[in-house]
């Protein structure tokens, strides 16, 4: 159906029924040319109601010289082209966004094995007491519960943490902004060592 002139000017005028009347004439066509595009229907049923509203926004300014259906199956062929472009451009954006983090997270988790190499390695190479302080530590175990154990006092705990941690602090102050954040971690891993 082609819209007669005088029901195009009373749309353009603001008549409320016959926009209604111009809806519900075309808006099944319109649906399903719309999913030809997107072979989505409540994409289409998106696409084609955001052309109504645009045609009610801008009715003032509707040509009467034009094919108003014409215009009514290109706006919904346009609005479905720009969708499946944004579309296209969230989805690569998206798979971008998830090489980059697949990147960062593997040389992350490189860095924190380095880094906890290290740190373990150092603490293996403490005098005997000191790794045995350190190792309890590093599986959560408080100084009290650590000078029981190993027949201390909490005060010889403390201090060879605080010598341990000295040490650890001068051998690794390079990586002293890894250390705090990877030693929370090994209390929650080291748990057999």
């Amino acid at each position: 159906m082609n819209f007669p002139e005088h029901y195009i000017r009373k749309l353009k005028s603001g008549d409320r029924k016959a926009f209604h009347a111009l809806y519900f004439e075309m808006f099944p066509r319109l649906c399903a040319f719309a999913n030809k595009y997107v072979n989505d229907r409540e994409v289409s049923v998106d696409i084609v109601q955001d052309v109504f509203m645009h045609i009610w926004d801008h009715r003032t300014s509707i040509r009467s010289n034009t094919s108003f259906n014409s215009f009514l199956f290109v706006s919904v062929k346009n609005r479905s082209i720009n969708y499946l472009r944004k579309e296209k451009s969230v989805a690569k954006l998206h798979q971008n966004y998830t090489d980059l983090n697949s990147e960062t997270l593997f040389d992350y988790n490189q860095l924190e094995l380095e880094v906890f190499a290290k740190v373990y390695d150092y603490i293996q190479s403490l005098p005997k007491r000191s790794r045995e302080v350190m190792l309890l530590t590093l599986n959560g175990v408080s100084n009290d519960e650590i000078g029981s154990e190993l027949m201390i006092s909490v005060n010889t705990v403390k201090t060879l943490k605080k010598h341990s941690y000295r040490k650890m602090r001068e051998k690794f102050k390079n990586l002293l902004y890894l250390i705090h954040p990877i030693l929370i971690m090994l209390c929650n891993t080291i748990k057999d060592v």
